[in-house]
C-alpha cells in the first residue's frame, strides 16, 4: 500500500545538480583574474634527486632554538665518502649540477679536526691577534651591512661589533638561554695563510698555473645575453665581491706535483669549468674564513652569491637549506639594495608568536634539514638559502668560496626590485584565492550533505512505508 503522494521522480537530485552548478559558478567568479603563474614557483625548480620537505613542518617537528641533534631527515642529500672513487665522481657531478651534498673522511680535514681538539694549538697559531666579534644580546644573528646602515637613519643594528684575542673570546660566559648574551667569533685574511696550510686540499692555484691550464674568461651563456640579465647578474656580483674575479682551486698534486684535480675559475662573468678531469672544488682568491660560534646561536636566513664549502672543525651546526627559487617565498629582501639587510629574509617562522598569516607564502617553502658535524664538508650552491644553528659549544666551521654560479640566478633576478614585489603580492593573492576556493569547496559539500538529509526528511512519510517501524515491545528480527 502506497503510503503519502506517490512518488514521481528523482526530483532531489535535479535540485543537488543545481545547486552544485550554482556553487561551481561562484568559484569560477572568486577565481576569476587568476594568473596562470603556478602558485609555487618551485613545483618544477628542485632538482629530482632531492626530496625535500615543507620548512614549517620540520620546525614544529624540531625548532630552531633547541640545541638537541635533530631527528633525521630523509630528504635525499647525498653523504660520500672521499676515499671512495664512486663517491668522489658522484661528487664532481653533483657539483657540476649545482646540488648541495656532504663529503666525509678528506684526510686533510680529518688530520686538521683532531689537531684543532687543543684550545692551546689554535691559540698559539693565532698569535694573540685580534679579531672581529660579534654580539647579540639575544640567540639570533642577522648580517647587516655597516655602511648601509651608517646612511640610513632609522635602521636599529641588531648586532654590535667588538675585537677580541682568541683567548679572551673563549673565557666570554657561555649562554645557558636564548636571552643571555651571545658571542659569534670572525678569523678571516689575517689568518688565512696557516688556515690554507692546515688544508692543503684547498689551497689557491696561482696564476703560472691557472694559465698552464688553459682555464680564462668565457662570455655569459645565452640565456644570459640580454642586457637586463647581463647588468642585473654583474650588480649582484659586485655586491659580493670588491675584486672582478674569483679564482681557482685544486685537491693536492701527485708524485710529480701537478695538481690532481683543479676548481673552476669564474669571474663576474664567467661560467666555464676546466676541461681537464678535474672536481670543480675550488678555494678562490678570497680568503678562507674561520668562525666559531656558542651553543644556541642562529644565523637567519639568506644567500650568498659564491658558491661556498663549509668545514666543520669541531661540534656540530644544523643547516636548512633552500632552492633559490624559494627567493619570493621566503620574503628575501631583494627590494631595497640600500637596505642593510639585503639578501636575508624579513620573516622569523621560528618564534612563538610568529602568525603564518602574515607570510602566508612560507606554507609552501620546502627545504633541506642536515646537521653536520667535525670532518663533514657542506657543499652549498650560489644563491642557496641556508639558515642555521649551533648546536654545540664553541663549534667551528671553515667557508671556502669558490665561484659564482649562474645557475639559480633566475629566480634571484625575478624576485628583485619592484618586480619583485608585485610577483610576491600575485603569489599571496593566489594563495587567498585558492584558500578561498577551498572553503567554497568544503561549503558547497556541507550544505549538498545537509540538503540532502532535509530531502530525505521531507519524505519520511514514503521512507516509513519501506521501512515500519518494530511494534513496542517486541524484540524486533530477533
Amino acid at each position: 500500500m502506497a503510503v503519502g503522494r506517490p512518488h514521481k521522480g528523482p526530483r532531489w537530485m535535479t535540485r543537488a545538480l543545481f545547486w552544485c552548478l550554482w556553487t561551481c559558478s561562484l568559484m569560477v567568479e572568486t577565481t576569476r583574474g587568476e594568473t596562470r603563474e603556478p602558485l609555487d614557483p618551485c613545483l618544477d625548480a628542485w632538482p629530482e634527486q632531492l626530496r625535500p620537505n615543507l620548512l614549517l613542518e620540520r620546525l614544529k617537528l624540531h625548532p630552531m632554538a633547541n640545541t638537541r641533534t635533530p631527528p633525521p631527515s630523509k630528504d635525499g642529500l647525498l653523504t660520500l665518502d672521499w676515499r671512495k672513487e664512486q663517491d668522489r665522481n658522484k661528487a664532481q657531478e653533483m657539483h657540476r649540477l649545482e646540488i648541495p651534498f656532504v663529503l666525509q673522511h678528506v684526510p686533510d680535514v680529518d688530520a686538521g679536526v683532531e689537531r684543532w681538539k687543543d684550545n692551546d694549538y689554535l691559540v698559539k697559531r693565532m698569535k694573540h691577534r685580534k679579531h672581529s666579534v660579534t654580539v647579540a644580546h639575544t640567540g639570533r644573528f642577522m648580517y647587516f651591512s655597516e655602511d648601509k646602515a651608517r646612511k640610513s637613519k632609522t635602521y636599529d643594528k641588531p648586532t654590535q661589533k667588538m675585537e677580541m684575542t682568541l683567548e679572551e673570546f673563549l673565557e666570554q660566559p657561555l649562554p645557558d638561554q636564548a636571552k643571555d648574551t651571545h658571542y659569534y667569533f670572525l678569523a678571516g685574511k689575517a689568518d688565512h695563510d696557516w688556515i690554507a696550510e692546515e688544508m692543503p686540499t684547498f689551497r689557491n692555484l696561482n696564476k703560472e698555473t691557472k694559465a698552464a691550464l688553459g682555464l680564462g674568461r668565457q662570455p655569459l651563456p645565452s640565456h644570459m645575453h640580454s642586457p637586463t640579465s647581463a647588468k642585473a647578474f654583474r650588480q649582484v656580483i659586485q655586491e659580493e665581491t670588491e675584486t672582478g674575479s674569483i679564482g681557482l682551486g685544486y685537491l693536492g698534486t701527485d708524485a710529480a706535483g701537478v695538481p690532481l684535480n683543479a676548481g673552476l675559475l669564474l669571474n663576474s662573468v664567467n661560467n666555464s669549468r676546466a676541461t681537464h678531469e678535474l672536481t670543480g672544488f675550488s678555494a678562490g682568491d678570497r680568503y678562507i674564513n674561520m668562525r666559531i660560534g656558542q651553543k644556541g646561536v642562529i644565523a637567519e636566513g639568506h644567500f650568498d652569491v659564491s658558491r661556498n664549502f663549509i668545514i666543520m672543525m669541531r661540534g656540530a651546526r644544523r643547516y636548512f637549506l633552500m632552492h633559490p627559487c624559494e627567493c619570493l617565498n621566503t620574503y628575501i629582501e631583494l627590494a631595497d639594495k640600500e637596505d642593510p639587510e639585503y639578501r636575508h629574509w624579513k620573516v622569523r617562522p621560528d618564534l612563538p608568536d610568529f602568525n603564518v598569516e602574515s607570510a602566508p607564502l612560507l606554507r609552501n617553502v620546502q627545504n633541506l634539514d642536515v646537521t653536520i658535524k667535525a670532518g663533514d664538508i657542506l657543499y652549498v650552491p650560489s644563491y642557496w638559502i641556508h639558515y642555521l644553528a649551533s648546536l654545540t659549544d664553541h663549534n667551528i666551521q671553515l667557508n671556502i668560496r669558490s665561484g659564482i654560479a649562474v645557475e639559480g640566478f633566475e629566480y634571484v633576478e625575478q624576485a628583485s626590485g619592484s618586480l619583485g614585489v608585485q610577483r610576491r603580492m600575485q603569489l599571496e593573492r593566489q594563495y587567498y584565492l585558492k584558500r578561498q576556493r577551498k572553503t567554497w569547496e568544503v561549503a558547497s559539500l556541507l550544505f549538498f550533505c545537509i540538503f540532502v538529509v532535509a530531502e530525505l526528511c521531507r519524505r519520511r512519510k514514503h521512507l516509513m512505508g519501506l521501512f515500519p517501524r518494530t511494534p513496542k515491545g517486541s524484540k524486533g528480527l530477533l
